[in-house]
């Protein structure tokens, strides 16, 4: 399988007053990276919809951290479990083999 390869952030969250919330790039030029849309019959925004697109907005750089908390954890005694975590999520969030959904 071939890696993923994500739009480059930084990615900014916005809450619009239809409901929906659309998590976008900015920075490199306008591009939708998704869209969170109302309950459907009102619009009205669901709870979770900003914070779910805070989330999203902040994936770059909680990937970036990841990778460089990991550098910085290479060869620390008794790290073995996080560092096997954080190797897994990385390839969780790249797509590579031997990540879990």
């Amino acid at each position: 399988m071939t890696p993923a390869t994500h739009t480059p952030g930084p990615w900014k969250p916005y809450l619009i007053d239809n409901g929906t919330a659309k998590v976008l790039t900015v920075g490199r030029g306008f591009g939708v990276i998704c869209t969170l849309d109302g309950d459907g019959a009102h619009f009205q925004p669901k709870p979770n919809h900003h914070a779910n697109a805070q989330l999203i907005a902040s994936a770059p750089a909680l990937l970036a951290a990841l990778k460089a908390a990991l550098i910085g954890l290479y060869g620390a005694v008794g790290t073995e479990d996080i560092q096997r975590q954080a190797r897994e999520a990385i390839n969780q969030a790249e797509g590579q083999k031997g990540s879990t959904p």
